[in-house]
């Protein structure tokens, strides 16, 4: 997932350094501008860093009165300040286009039961590392949730003392893990609340949750309890099963089409193929158009077919171009009915092969994919 990186190391700084404000370092401004630059870069890096930054913003308002009020608002102000600094670059694309980022974003929208299904069925398992991803379940769904939700409860059995503190509403109690630990309910309430996760398959919205349970789990192993031997136990198995799982998910990395088709792991020679026949305006699979999408830097207005989300704005230029190109990945099932619809409309084209991809360019005719597919593979989100 690109960018994920990213967002860990941000994420691990932010929270560090929000626990130096909450803890003694608060009445310093230039802590809090760079707590908000290091967010403001985060958040132009991935606006997914939104549950962090709500997360380390309701850990030091429940440190306030420790702080101080005043030195608070005037830290909030820096940060802000750090903030709008750190996503110039962002605000410089998106303010004159009306927001387009957040516009271009593919939004589905699904029940509650449908999100938390998703969350519990596929996402959770896939974050605790006991399946590759959808449907490469390397041991039961219903294991890898018990596994986490050992996890969770051993976690607030640990942090017991804190949780009296919040019922008693002595909420400045709280600690500097508990600024990290407070990434988890947020970020999982704006995934199911959100329907962040529409897709099932659609794990990396969970990422923010990595770091906090990381710490949690650390804070677990050195708990002086009699249990700490189980804990250890449980902790090797659990990396020894996503080892296994880490194992598969590089063997079975490369991506596919819809049917099936290979796509080649190396794009740029397919985008020097439609740089060379000035092919701008296409019609691409699913995962091939956001392949493409990645490795033109989003310099292309590729439209989608048979997948589940698209950008609006790209899939529009594609469906008001005048005979936009097609191009498949080479022996893709696709290519067989694309023909067939070309020769049923008497549309004529010239075909360039280069790249392991099939480019179909100058055709005669507009062809949509509604034209050539039927059922999923016909819709373009």
């Amino acid at each position: 997932y690109p960018g994920s990186g990213e967002l860990l190391l941000f994420e691990t700084v932010c929270v560090a350094v929000a626990a130096l404000i909450g803890w003694g370092r608060g009445r310093k401004k230039r802590w809090w501008a760079l707590l908000g630059l290091l967010a403001g870069v985060a958040l132009w890096s991935d606006l997914l860093f939104v549950c962090v930054v709500v997360a380390v913003a309701l850990g030091l308002l429940l440190r306030a009165p420790r702080i101080g009020w005043p030195e608070v608002f005037g830290g909030a102000a820096a940060s802000l300040a750090g903030g709008v600094v750190g996503m110039l670059p962002w605000l410089a694309v998106n303010v004159p286009n009306v927001l387009f980022s957040l516009r271009a974003i593919p939004r589905e929208t699904v029940g509650l039961s449908t999100s938390t299904g998703n969350l519990i069925r596929e996402q959770l398992p896939i974050l605790a590392g006991g399946a590759a991803s959808c449907g490469h379940a390397v041991v039961p769904a219903v294991v890898a949730d018990a596994a986490m939700a050992a996890l969770l409860l051993a976690l607030l059995w640990t942090r017991r003392r804190t949780l009296e503190y919040i019922v008693s509403g002595h909420w400045t109690g709280i600690s500097q893990i508990d600024v990290a630990l407070l990434v988890i309910p947020v970020t999982a309430a704006l995934v199911v609340l959100g329907s962040v996760n529409a897709n099932p398959c659609n794990a990396q919205s969970l990422l923010p949750i990595a770091v906090p349970l990381a710490l949690g789990a650390a804070s677990i192993l050195v708990e002086h309890t009699r249990w700490r031997v189980v804990a250890v136990a449980v902790a090797a198995v659990w990396l020894a099963v996503s080892a296994v799982t880490a194992t598969g998910t590089l063997e079975d990395s490369q991506p596919v089409t819809t049917l099936g088709a290979p796509i080649p792991t190396d794009l740029a020679p397919a985008i020097a193929l439609l740089q060379a026949h000035h092919a701008t305006v296409l019609w691409a699979d699913f995962s091939l158009s956001r392949l493409l999408s990645y490795y033109s830097h989003d310099t292309l207005a590729i439209g989608e077919y048979g997948g589940y989300a698209g950008f609006i704005h790209r899939q529009q230029q594609a469906e008001t171009a005048l005979n936009p190109s097609w191009i498949f990945v080479a022996g893709d099932p696709d290519i067989a009915p694309f023909l067939q619809a070309c020769a049923a409309r008497s549309i004529k084209y010239t075909e360039y092969a280069g790249g392991g991809v099939d480019l179909y360019s100058g055709l005669t005719g507009t062809l949509e994919p509604s034209d050539v597919f039927t059922g999923s593979e016909a819709q373009t989100s």
